[in-house]
């Protein structure tokens, strides 16, 4: 293939590289596995496992990949690079390649791929309708974006070029619906502590029926 054919490839270079793991180490902790993505696309996303401790006792998996393309129309007190991070509980299967299990890594995958694809942007408060249910067990039908600067700061990278990582929430349709009707920051007064900040519950209590 001519190389004016080729489609860009986003890639990290060792400098980006270096600061994402001294961030996601001071931030979540060691990254105890990378799960790389083996695939013809021109933006693999890898993604870093860093396991349950004693203070943090959940899985936290977080994307390598998202970053390399940088969203245009930032507002400047917002990173223009991401990574997506999900939290699981202790007990969840990891190796288990069922849709109930396997869900997580295989949708960070996917939304994290949307800016680059789609020319767009992701940010805290942000809301994504997958119009159907996770799984089979499931109501879940869609994710919230949360990063408050408290937990999870900014990273400046360069003049203009900042980095940050977006958590991401499972939500039900309702909540969804509240989210679009009335703001995303109201839906997050209503969810407690544990669902903000701690691993995902998919029999957690919807808050808006």
């Amino acid at each position: 293939m001519f190389p004016f054919f080729m489609k860009r490839r986003y890639r990290y270079n060792k400098k980006l590289l270096k600061l994402w793991n001294n961030y996601i180490f001071k931030e979540f902790g060691a990254v105890k596995e990378l799960l790389r993505e083996r695939s013809s696309t021109n933006q693999p996303i890898h993604i870093a496992v860093i396991e349950p401790t004693p203070e943090k006792n959940y899985y936290t998996l977080v994307t390598l990949g998202m970053g390399t393309y940088k969203m245009a129309r930032c507002p400047r007190n917002m990173p223009n690079r991401l990574e997506l991070a999900i939290r699981l509980p202790a007990d969840w299967e990891m190796d288990n390649i069922r849709e109930a299990w396997h869900w997580p890594i295989r949708w960070l995958r996917l939304l994290a791929r949307v800016p680059q694809q789609g020319k767009t942007r992701f940010e805290h408060g942000h809301t994504m309708d997958i119009c159907r249910c996770l799984t089979a067990d499931s109501k879940i039908r869609g994710f919230a974006f949360h990063s408050p600067a408290e937990e999870l700061p900014m990273m400046e990278l360069s003049k203009g070029d900042k980095f940050g990582v977006l958590c991401v929430i499972p939500i039900y349709e309702e909540e969804l619906t509240y989210a679009t009707d009335c703001d995303t920051e109201k839906l997050f007064q209503r969810m407690d502590e544990a669902t903000l900040y701690g691993p995902v519950d998919m029999e957690r209590k919807n808050t808006c029926l």
